[in-house]
């Protein structure tokens, strides 16, 4: 006999199809390795900030080497490190952001029980709000205030004009990477229609 759907009740939609299933586990599976990849990217660096303490460590005077001119040569490249670092931690952030728009793209194209809000469209939501930028524009902060430091403590026993471009330098390198790390991840454009338009038959 044939199930009639009683009045005033909407038809279920279908469920994820088993292709999709599986598409979804290992999108997520994928999701976790690039969150462990980010992970490394920062025991690099504070293996890196541990290799360099062990080292003054060990230095009879370690303020003496600190306050050469010739550390220069070491805070600044080490700045940059410290700033390919948290590039690497971005790119890796984006093709997160890339996988979770996908599974909520695909879960938006169905209807979904009534008071139930997918952690999809909690992670997505949360990418709009910058919320899990913020992260790394404090983490880059934070590994950088001690070749800033640094940087002070040599620059205030060299004359005016070398101190000013040794401090503006730094200061430089503060602004330009806070604005960087404060733009928004750009949202991938998963709609049929903007791919059909981007790869034509």
């Amino acid at each position: 006999m044939e199930n009639v759907q009683p009045k005033g009740v909407a038809p279920q939609q279908p469920g994820l199809s088993e292709f999709e299933q599986q598409y979804f586990l290992q999108t997520r599976q994928e999701i976790d390795a690039e969150k462990q990849e980010r992970n490394k990217i920062l025991n690099y660096a504070i293996i890196a900030l541990g290799a360099v303490a062990l080292t003054f460590s060990r230095v009879d005077n370690p303020l003496s080497p600190l306050r050469s001119p010739v550390a220069l040569c070491f805070y600044y490249p080490f700045l940059l490190f410290v700033s390919i670092l948290i590039a690497a931690r971005r790119a890796k952030i984006r093709q997160i952001f890339d996988r979770w728009f996908v599974l909520r793209g695909i879960l938006a194209a169905r209807s979904e029980p009534k008071g139930w809000v997918p952690l999809e469209k909690v992670v997505c939501d949360g990418f709009h709000d910058k919320r899990y930028l913020a992260e790394d524009r404090l983490l880059h902060l934070g590994l950088s205030l001690v070749p800033y430091s640094l940087i002070g403590l040599v620059a205030s026993g060299l004359r005016w004009y070398l101190a000013i471009p040794a401090v503006l330098l730094a200061t430089a390198h503060l602004i330009g990477c806070d604005l960087w790390l404060r733009r928004q991840v750009k949202r991938p454009n998963t709609t049929p229609e903007s791919t059909a338009a981007e790869h034509p038959v």
